[in-house]
């Protein structure tokens, strides 16, 4: 049989695998899918921004992800890339290893915390008795509860949701008092950085019940990481909602996240926006942030990029990192702004001094070509593809080769050159691998 790729509005599997191995990977998904999977492919062999935008849009509706890892995947850039993506998103997803491949340090640190498959004949029966998968088979409204709603494309209109904000808790008739629900939380932090959870826990409920907002939310947070109770989700997000009913601000944010992920509640910009707005208000800063990506890709509210560098600047104010290296694009762009190169480079400078790779990247090219800054400097924009590259960057990588090949801010050093062109080419670098490949250097 074919596999159909599934265009619904049912939760389904994203796969990832190189187009090189499709002899080997399109049988299998034939057999997932006649067991009853809904799976959706990337059928497209090259990229426009277009098509990319709705390959991160059923990315982001995806229910769980499958990589079919081979060696040919692991420098597949686009495989890369939706893998990366699939972890900002917080994908479940497992890993289907079709030959001895040799992955990458990053890979295989983040490898460690999904289930790992080597190919075999029970691969298929092994991928469908995975907790991810239910959700996603036809029969799963017979075999099990689903664990996570499906996402929303950018853009598309908000379904309706299909089950309701978890109730506030309720709690016994005692009359709150401050004074002792204060007493209580600070007893119970005592106890939970000592390790004495289930102590802590039963101190965080005290200090809830008597109207601690802090006691309500460190009881979510014991919930949610399975401190001194069972792990429950939605006992945790029933608690930090009574905590943010209460003005709690961490809380209010959790929330919106959980709207903006679906990590234990159902998709729903509108919540997400109106929590996070709700915790900007209360001065938190990933909720300024996370209201400005709303307003940016149109989640929730119409899309507004004047009004998410608002909020990009109001989560700066509070030392957001990522906020002040969304500035810095904002500005060099003119999206939301008016252009502004110099005041670009003042946002990236921020975000680059601070350890931010993107930012790094970005003001080693602003000094590359003169823009923003007092003057052009080969020198400086080595520095910063350096530190850029030494966090992980591979366009930084190419763009060190391209310095010591070129001998422009350091001496011109062609073994040098050689060996950044093939570590960035190793990690999946386009450019790089056309180059190793014209000039047949060995680079896996």
């Amino acid at each position: 049989m074919s596999v159909t790729r599934y265009e619904g509005d049912q939760p389904f599997v994203f796969t990832v695998y190189a187009k090189e191995d499709d002899s080997i990977v399109r049988p299998l998904l034939e057999a997932l899918s006649e067991k009853g999977l809904r799976l959706w492919y990337d059928s497209e062999q090259k990229r426009t921004l277009d098509h990319s935008e709705a390959v991160a849009s059923k990315l982001r509706r995806a229910d769980a992800m499958i990589v079919f890892m081979s060696t040919a995947c692991a420098v597949s850039p686009l495989c890369r890339r939706e893998l990366q993506f699939a972890i900002e998103l917080e994908k479940e997803y497992a890993v289907v290893y079709l030959d001895g491949v040799t992955v990458s340090d990053g890979l295989r640190m983040e490898f460690t915390l999904q289930p790992t498959l080597k190919l075999s004949e029970n691969t298929v029966g092994e991928l469908l008795a995975l907790d991810m998968m239910q959700k996603s088979l036809e029969s799963a409204a017979v075999l099990r509860v689903p664990s996570s709603p499906q996402k929303p494309e950018i853009g598309e209109t908000i379904p309706q949701a299909v089950k309701e904000d978890p109730p506030v808790k309720e709690v016994p008739p005692a009359k709150p008092d401050p004074d002792e629900g204060a007493r209580l939380n600070s007893e119970g932090t005592a106890c939970y950085r000592e390790k004495r959870y289930e102590e802590a826990a039963r101190l965080f409920e005290g200090a809830a019940k008597m109207g601690s907002a802090h006691g309500a939310y460190n009881l979510g947070l014991c919930y949610m990481n399975g401190n001194g109770v069972s792990q429950n989700t939605e006992e945790a997000l029933r608690w930090y909602q009574v905590a943010a009913e209460a003005g709690h601000a961490v809380a209010q944010f959790k929330l919106g996240h959980a709207h903006y992920t679906g990590k234990g509640a159902v998709i729903d910009g509108t919540r997400a926006v109106a929590w996070f707005r709700k915790a900007a208000q209360n001065g938190s800063g990933d909720g300024a942030f996370y209201l400005g990506e709303c307003y940016l890709a149109g989640f929730g509210v119409k899309a507004k990029p004047s009004e998410a560098v608002t909020w990009y600047k109001l989560a700066a104010e509070q030392n957001h990192v990522v906020a002040k290296y969304r500035l810095g694009v904002a500005y060099e762009s003119g999206e939301g702004v008016s252009p502004d190169a110099a005041e670009a480079y003042r946002w990236y400078l921020m975000a680059g001094e601070a350890g931010y790779t993107h930012a790094q990247y970005k003001l080693g090219t602003l000094y590359k070509y003169g823009r923003g800054v007092e003057s052009k400097s080969h020198e400086k924009a080595f520095f910063w593809y350096k530190k850029a590259a030494d966090n992980g960057s591979t366009d930084a990588m190419f763009a060190i080769a391209n310095c010591y090949f070129e001998g422009k801010g350091v001496k011109q050093d062609a073994h040098a050159a050689l060996q950044w062109y093939v570590k960035a080419a190793s990690l999946g670098h386009k450019a790089a691998i056309r180059l190793c490949k014209k000039h047949n250097f060995k680079y896996t």
